[in-house]
């Protein structure tokens, strides 16, 4: 027997049910993922450097690559995301004039980004949070890079180990 019509007094929508047609309109896995780093990583003085997100906290639907020389996120499907990253930039030394930025890379060209100056005594780490909504269509591809210069001219320090830095994606609208 079909049912053409449901009622909502007559069936207890927190009861599963098994279909054997299509269901539309129902939704799906929403893109989405998080991760961070496992180890610090040395950046160059004055230079943008991918950020080494090699630890995934989840990737509903399998868009994130962690590995080497990659880590992006490559949009599975036309809409708004919103995307989140944090990187704390530390020069291991006190005493100098930190200015450090985070960019947010849509298929290789910035679209966003922060930036800190840290200029107090013994203040030596820069924590910059980025976050921004874009219209993205599938194959994009998203990507953080760093950079930190200081009066100095010394190498910095992405800080990945103490949980400091992350970067995270949410489908947040179809387009």
């Amino acid at each position: 027997m079909a049912i053409d019509k449901i009622q909502s007094e007559s069936i207890n929508l927190a009861d599963n049910f098994a279909f054997t047609g299509t269901v539309t309109g129902a939704g799906g896995l929403v893109p989405m993922f998080s991760a961070s780093g496992s180890a610090d990583q040395t950046i160059t003085h004055n230079t943008y450097v991918l950020a080494a997100f090699d630890t995934e906290t989840f990737d509903n639907g399998g868009n994130y690559t962690n590995t080497s020389g990659n880590y992006k996120f490559t949009v599975p499907e036309n809409a708004k995301y919103l995307i989140n990253s944090r990187l704390t930039l530390d020069g291991n030394e006190a005493n100098r004039i930190w200015y450090c930025d985070v960019k947010i890379y849509k298929n290789g060209s910035a679209v966003a980004g922060g930036l800190s100056n840290q200029e107090t005594g013994y203040q030596r780490t820069c924590p910059i949070t980025v976050n921004t909504i874009l219209d993205l269509s599938t194959n994009d591809y998203i990507q953080i890079y760093g950079r930190c210069r200081s009066t100095a001219s010394v190498d910095v320090a992405i800080r990945h180990n103490t949980g400091q830095s992350h970067f995270s994606i949410f489908k947040i609208l179809g387009v």
